[in-house]
């Protein structure tokens, strides 16, 4: 955990440029419905991402004081709030409705183990 908020704090980009690639990967992968050999993938890396903002919102929050961390993160903090706006938005847009079609699909399919 350290060593990610350090990470978080120092070099951003490297982060999030991982998450993103991993998401672009996650979700070339996607077939349109939910296949146990490949959308597990998308499913843990969303589950990942979600971590991950616990931390961006710990280090970019004005009112949060953790022993040990300095209160601000310097030039860092704009390039990590934009940096993590884009994923997010990448997450709204393109992965909740690759799930939400997953859902779909498999209710109109009486596959209700899925949806």
């Amino acid at each position: 955990v350290g060593l990610l908020v350090q990470e978080l704090r120092c070099a951003p980009l490297m982060v999030t440029r991982a998450l993103e690639d991993m998401l672009e990967l996650a979700l070339e992968m996607d077939t349109g419905r939910f296949v146990p050999s490949s959308s597990p993938t998308a499913l843990y890396l969303l589950r990942l991402i979600a971590r991950v903002e616990g931390y961006v919102l710990l280090i970019l929050s004005p009112s949060t004081r953790v022993r040990g961390l300095p209160d601000t993160i310097g030039t860092n903090e704009g390039l990590l709030r934009d940096r993590w706006e884009h994923v997010r938005t990448s997450v709204a847009t393109r992965v909740v409705p690759m799930l939400q079609s997953w859902c779909a699909r498999a209710v109109r399919e009486r596959q209700l183990h899925g949806a």
